[in-house]
Formats: structure tokens, sequence, C-alpha cells
């Protein structure tokens, strides 16, 4: 899937803020077609499931981006230790 939540896509100051959607003026300005953008969804909710061996049919719920993603690898890799 080719997905984000709406605070990745705020980064990118193509998102309008009131709509929670790709502002289609600003795509217009800057010739980017809205098809080579991923669709805007929830950071919480079912996106799919893994196709993975070893993890086949488990549920993707969930977007992590930025500092939110940095600590949740930091927190894994320090239990592991």
């Amino acid at each position: 899937m080719h997905v984000t939540d709406v605070t990745n896509a705020s980064r990118t100051q193509l998102l309008n803020l009131l709509t929670l959607d790709w502002d289609e003026k600003l795509l217009a300005a800057f010739d980017i077609p809205r098809a080579v953008l991923p669709k805007v969804r929830s950071s919480s909710e079912v996106y799919g499931e893994s196709k993975l061996s070893a993890a086949a049919g488990v549920p993707i719920t969930g977007i992590l981006g930025d500092q939110q993603a940095a600590l949740l690898v930091k927190r894994v890799f320090a239990q592991a230790k």
C-alpha cells in the first residue's frame, strides 16, 4: 500500500490542514500529479496484512514516522540487549 498519515503528509507542505488531504492548488502550482502521492490515512487503523513469510497474515495497524519511530526502534534494541 502507498499510504501515509496526516502528520507525515503535513511535513511536505502540500497538505490542506482543513481537509486533511492533498491541496489541489498546491499540487497544480508545483505540477505534482496526485497519483504519485500516497493516500492520506489515519495513523492508527488496519491497512492490510503482512506478506512476509515469518509474519504472514499479521495485520499492519499503524504508521510511525519521525521521532515516534526513532523512539520505538531505540526501545526495541535496548530491550534486545
